[in-house]
């Protein structure tokens, strides 16, 4: 399961920065990269609240990956009910930089999960692996 997560979030990125060096050729191919954003937030959000309710490993992590998500869920709710005229650009980078940050923090846990390597430490000398 942790490998199809991981692969299914690597695809996702893919896709999306796909989309977006497409969108420098064709405008209304910026839509779909907004539509695989919300996807792949979707499915982050879906396997952290899975992850933090039954335990699994790197459940720590992905409990920070969780606050700090509705945290910014949060925010985002606040500006949108500040009556003062907020200007695109604004919205735009509010809704995609720290989307984006949080989605490639959640992928590395998840890579780190997926592929958790542990070295081999002998009864000699351990803190030096020997």
């Amino acid at each position: 399961m942790k490998i199809i997560d991981f692969w299914g979030q690597a695809l996702l990125i893919l896709a999306a920065f796909l989309m977006l060096c497409l969108a420098l050729f064709r405008v209304e191919l910026l839509l779909w990269f907004f539509i695989i954003q919300l996807v792949l937030g979707t499915w982050q959000l879906g396997s952290s609240v899975y992850s933090v309710i039954t335990h699994t490993s790197f459940h720590f992590a992905k409990r920070k990956h969780l606050l700090m998500t509705c945290g910014y869920f949060i925010l985002v709710v606040a500006m949108s009910l500040v009556p003062a005229t907020i200007s695109e650009v604004v919205w735009i980078t509010l809704l995609t930089i720290p989307a984006w940050a949080l989605a490639i923090y959640y992928f590395t846990i998840s890579y780190k999960c997926a592929f958790h390597f542990t070295s081999k430490k002998g009864s000699f000398l351990p803190n030096i692996n020997f």
